[in-house]
């Protein structure tokens, strides 16, 4: 039979799928172009050898046929014993062959739409908590829904994003599911519904169309090996998720200048129910988005809390370069309303704004924020476009980094707004020299507290922005100091008719929680024999003389502060 006769025989086989049993199978691969229908999700429940046939015809995967592979050689029938013998011309039907034999046929859709008939293929799946299997090609389509205990996979090699020698639909490789022209992007190419859904090994193309790429609401759901490029709207979307497990996904030249590339968010609304929490993210990678990459939790007084989401591995670049926009100006990452973000080893490259913004206005004590980066880097953009600063705290509390590399900026790595809570504590491993690391307009700060004994091997050393001082008697002149809220220097004149009582004034330059304890230590004999004393505020010391100096002459003191 020539290609367009089994084309039309495989066509019309759709209504009545009957497998002949007089001719042997055709060899010939239909030409491209062939209607979506003729795409070829292979499936077969994968039992093992002791399964009978009625086990096997029962649980099996949900079969789109080929039409010229109704039946295979026996050769092929798996493990001996594990399906039974049929004695027509030494074959038997596909519906009976173990998942490891499976076998069909490679068929490429072109601008055909597949959406209707791939998804009559996921709702029969759905029935049998099955697998439906793309082979190598392009399948436009939008709209698909995974119900639950359902996934779609698949079966090729793995796609990439560069080295396609032109933009046709085979352009990443691999299989990909691709929007179809003149969408109206209400609906997302890909959504998992269903407790237990699966997306994994494939490509979704957003043809650089409006709408999202790939949205998960599902209870337990899981993707995997999978990558979302081209879509001028969110990527991936996580909306009202439970204890899911995503791991290796490539979002590629998603998001705009208002909409990030990922978005993970809970839906408004009262009660644990609405709510986005414990999710597992491993190896996410998100390039080239116009502005936010990563988008976290809802936003303003009402927006829902996302609650314990866990990345590891995050890898995040917005390159200044002729190929996007001149990095990102919005936060690469903006972390809203959240309750238990945690980042393991982040690589996050962008710039010349923010790479972390903090600005959370819900708060839900005790736990309330609860934002912890361990390890990994924060890089600032190149020599071109250099960034200001790394972090924005902007509002919120309970923000925790410790061991992570500050590199590439040029004034504060840190930014602390002055409404931000006092709960933050920031431990890097390096920075830049010469720059500030911490800038901090709060007045109340949150103790840093360490459980048990603490042994420094080192010396302790503290480096903070130099405390103010001011004389208070009309017979001292000349004070100044060399020092900071921890330890200093302080020196001042008395001049020929001195006074006891107070001489000089020191101000912190940020407040204690509580009055700290100042030590004060004379530095030459007139400062002995004054018989110093000092008295502590939240705020600074005053130095004052039981004895009457003698005049005129230069008194210097070392003192240290203990909070």
């Amino acid at each position: 039979m020539g290609d367009a006769a089994e084309a039309k025989a495989s066509d019309s086989s759709h209504e009545n799928p009957r497998p002949s049993r007089k001719k042997t199978r055709q060899k010939s691969v239909p030409e491209p172009g062939v209607d979506g229908r003729r795409a070829v999700l292979l499936s077969a429940a994968a039992l093992g050898g002791l399964a009978t046939a009625s086990v096997l015809e029962a649980a099996r995967l949900v079969q789109i046929s080929s039409k010229d592979v109704g039946e295979v050689p026996q050769s092929q029938k798996g493990v001996p014993g594990g399906v039974a013998e049929l004695q027509i011309d030494g074959k038997m039907p596909i519906s009976q062959v173990p998942f490891e034999e499976a076998v069909g046929k490679l068929a490429f859709v072109g601008e055909s739409n597949s959406t209707s008939y791939i998804q009559e293929k996921i709702n029969a799946a759905s029935r049998n908590s099955d697998v439906v299997r793309l082979r190598p090609g392009t399948y436009v389509c939008e709209g698909l829904q995974l119900p639950a205990k359902t996934a779609i996979e698949g079966w090729a090699g793995d796609g990439a994003r560069f080295g396609a020698t032109s933009p046709g639909d085979d352009a990443y490789g691999g299989v990909q599911l691709r929007r179809p022209q003149g969408s109206d992007g209400v609906r997302p190419v890909v959504d998992l519904v269903g407790a237990g859904a699966s997306i994994r090994g494939l490509t979704i193309d957003g043809r650089g169309m409006s709408g999202v790429g790939l949205r998960t609401e599902a209870f337990e759901g899981n993707i995997c090996a999978v990558r979302v490029i081209g879509v001028n709207d969110v990527g991936l979307e996580i909306a009202r998720a439970n204890n899911g497990v995503m791991r290796d996904i490539w979002v590629d030249n998603c998001g705009t200048d208002s909409s990030p590339a990922v978005r993970i968010r809970s839906v408004d609304g009262v009660g644990s129910a609405s709510h986005t929490n414990n999710q597992d993210i491993y190896n996410l990678h998100i390039e080239r988005a116009p502005e936010t990459a990563l988008s976290i939790g809802g936003t303003g007084a009402t927006g829902a809390q996302v609650q314990w989401v866990r990345f590891y591995g995050l890898h995040i670049e917005s390159p200044e370069d002729s190929v996007s926009k001149p990095g990102n100006r919005l936060p690469l990452v903006r972390i809203f309303n959240v309750q238990g973000v945690d980042f393991v080893s982040p690589m996050i490259f962008g710039g010349p704004g923010f790479l972390i913004e903090h600005d959370q206005v819900t708060l839900v004590k005790p736990d309330a924020g609860g934002v912890r980066i361990m390890g990994g880097a924060l890089v600032g953009q190149g020599e071109r476009n250099v960034s200001a600063g790394l972090i924005h705290l902007l509002a919120g509390d309970s923000f925790w980094l410790n061991g992570t590399a500050l590199t590439r900026y040029t004034e504060t790595a840190i930014r602390i707004d002055a409404g931000y809570g006092a709960g933050a504590w920031l431990n890097p491993s390096s920075w830049e020299d010469g720059t500030e690391v911490v800038g901090d307009a709060r007045a109340t700060r949150m103790p840093f507290v360490v459980l048990g004994d603490q042994v420094v091997s080192g010396h302790v050393c503290s480096d903070g922005r130099t405390a103010a001082v001011r004389t208070l008697s009309p017979a001292t002149s000349n004070a100044s100091i060399v020092g900071d809220d921890v330890k200093g220097v302080l020196e001042f004149q008395v001049s020929a008719s001195p006074a006891n009582g107070g001489q000089v004034a020191v101000q912190f330059t940020r407040k204690f929680s509580v009055a700290p304890v100042v030590t004060m230590t004379p530095l030459n004999a007139a400062a002995a024999m004054v018989q110093a004393y000092v008295e502590a505020s939240e705020t600074g010391f005053t130095l004052s003389c039981a004895q009457e100096p003698r005049g005129p002459e230069l008194l210097r003191f070392a003192y240290h502060v203990l909070g």
